[in-house]
């Protein structure tokens, strides 16, 4: 076999042009398997943890809600005890506590000279809420002579963009224009009611997508500050419980466990239903590339099937020759299978390499179009080892599926025919 597969490699690159001519419709399907299986992937990931806020190890929970047709009423905040309830079901390692606030409020910024005023929900999170969307220690409470952090929602850099471009004329945002600006945040009033007001300097240290739509977020913990503020001024802060809750798990295997015994408590989580439809919208376009690429291979199939073929009757008399000789019709059939074979690893190779440059293309166009969608270590076009080795798999399987016929017409061969032919 040994021989054997060094003759079928040397007669692959005898001609190299026949070779890339039936090599290059294996390159174009590896490449689209390869680089459709990273692109979704790296959707996938992009919209699970950055537009739902979705990561393996955690789950959102809320008081379960009342429906009565297009109206929803939420249930009573989770207070203490309903925390500490969470805290103890096995596999929790730590449960973050969400509130919104239910004062008016607003803010107030000075952006390229211009004034601007808005109105607010506040949110107070713990710190690890945004962990990974913030540079550490960025979120947590300061000095009270120093700006009191704080983090946009990602939905609110959209509306704040579009309310600016139409009404301003000033230039699209994004996070790295929006971090470290410095804005006023006022509890207590709003363009439609007035009331004692607390008023806190504030710096945006982190865009996140698991913070309320409303924005911004701040730390639970300048919560008795804020209340002593609106004290001085006759108002109070009204006792609070969390709107939300951000569920640790010791592992992603401890989900399933750890989410009925949720429901078991009365509580819901909200990502569910949209994690269900985004997950099967995105595998569902996934399986539609996958299958175009399958063409792809198909017709590559198609056209090595063809071109072995032709290879066969050109080389008969060969054939002829090499029976005569000695070698077997099984000997035969591997030859030309493994020619197959060859012209599917030098397509496969060349596929994989395509689908690598296209990958570290759409990442770097991604990257500057998309600033707030990607972070760290994502990228929209994830090319992993498993993709390759599958679509490689799926090149050298499609090729040798298409060796099959000519090669069993090589191995047919009467060599005292061809021989007289020749």
């Amino acid at each position: 076999m040994k021989r054997l597969a060094h003759l079928a490699w040397r007669d692959t690159w005898a001609t190299p042009a026949r070779l890339f001519l039936l090599a290059a419709g294996v390159a174009v399907g590896v490449a689209a398997l390869a680089l459709f299986f990273a692109v979704g992937r790296g959707v996938e990931s992009a919209v699970m943890h950055r537009v739902l806020g979705v990561l393996p190890d955690r789950l959102v929970v809320e008081p379960s809600a009342t429906a009565i047709g297009p109206i929803k009423m939420g249930g009573a905040p989770l207070d203490d005890a309903a925390i500490e309830r969470i805290r103890a079901i096995p596999g929790v390692r730590g449960v973050l506590r969400r509130m919104q606030i239910p004062l008016p409020a607003h803010l107030t910024a000075n952006i390229q000279g211009r004034s601007f005023y808005t109105d607010l929900i506040v949110e107070a999170v713990d710190p690890e809420v945004v962990e990974g969307d913030v540079p550490p220690g960025s979120f947590a409470v300061r000095p009270l002579d120093q700006p009191m952090p704080s983090v946009l929602p990602s939905v609110m850099l959209d509306i704040l963009n579009i309310g600016l471009a139409v009404n301003t004329g000033l230039p699209q945002m994004n996070p790295d224009v929006i971090v470290g600006r410095h804005f006023t945040l006022n509890l207590g009033s709003s363009s439609f009611k007035i009331g004692p007001t607390a008023s806190m300097r504030s710096e945006v240290v982190g865009i996140s997508p698991r913070i309320g739509v409303g924005g911004p977020a701040i730390p639970i913990g300048y919560l008795p500050e804020l209340d002593r503020m609106l004290r001085e001024k006759g108002g109070e802060m009204p006792r609070l419980g969390a709107s939300s809750a951000t569920v640790q798990l010791n592992s992603p295997e401890d989900a399933p466990a750890v989410t009925a015994v949720l429901k078991g408590q009365g509580l819901t989580l909200p990502q569910e239903g949209r994690v269900a439809q985004v997950g099967g919208a995105i595998r569902a376009v996934s399986l539609a590339m996958t299958l175009f690429g399958l063409l792809v291979l198909a017709v590559a199939g198609t056209g090595i099937g063809n071109g072995l073929g032709l290879m066969v009757k050109d080389e008969s008399g060969e054939i002829g020759l090499f029976r005569a000789i000695g070698a077997s019709q099984a000997d035969v059939l591997s030859l030309y299978l493994l020619r197959a074979a060859f012209v599917g690893m030098v397509g496969g190779a060349c596929g994989v390499l395509i689908a690598a440059l296209a990958a570290i293309t759409i990442n770097s166009v991604a990257a500057r179009a998309l600033p707030g969608l990607l972070s760290g270590d994502e990228r929209m076009a994830a090319l992993a080892a498993a993709d390759v080795a599958l679509a490689l798999g799926l090149g050298m399987l499609f090729s040798v599926l298409a060796g099959v016929i000519p090669a069993r017409q090589a191995a047919r061969i009467d060599p005292a025919a061809a021989l007289r032919e020749r």
